[in-house]
């Protein structure tokens, strides 16, 4: 997917900062792996925004429920305003209701 001068795509795990955490999420999580789109500028390849929603599994009322949850969504201040995150986020909860209960 594409628009302007970024271009968006899926990916699933996902690495940063809290490496250790993301490496879990992505290799051991019993609920699978996370929903990772990211964003990327056309000409650089620069990443300039993701996200990442981590598949949980939780209880209510009784009652057993697969969801997902965000863990991280970020832009880069540069692209802010230009419709990066709504577009990260719509890739994210499409890919997530097609899979889980709860978004």
């Amino acid at each position: 997917m594409s628009a302007g001068n970024v271009h968006y795509r899926r990916k699933q795990g996902g690495y940063g900062e809290k490496k250790r955490i993301c490496c879990w999420v992505r290799a051991r999580n019993p609920m699978g792996c996370p929903i990772f789109p990211v964003a990327r500028e056309k000409g650089t390849g620069q990443v300039v925004g993701f996200a990442m929603l981590v598949p949980i599994r939780f209880s209510r009322s009784g009652e057993e429920h697969k969801a997902v949850t965000g863990f991280n969504l970020l832009v880069d201040p540069a692209y802010r305003g230009r419709g990066v995150f709504t577009t990260i986020v719509e890739m994210a909860v499409q890919e997530a209701i097609d899979g889980f209960q709860t978004v």
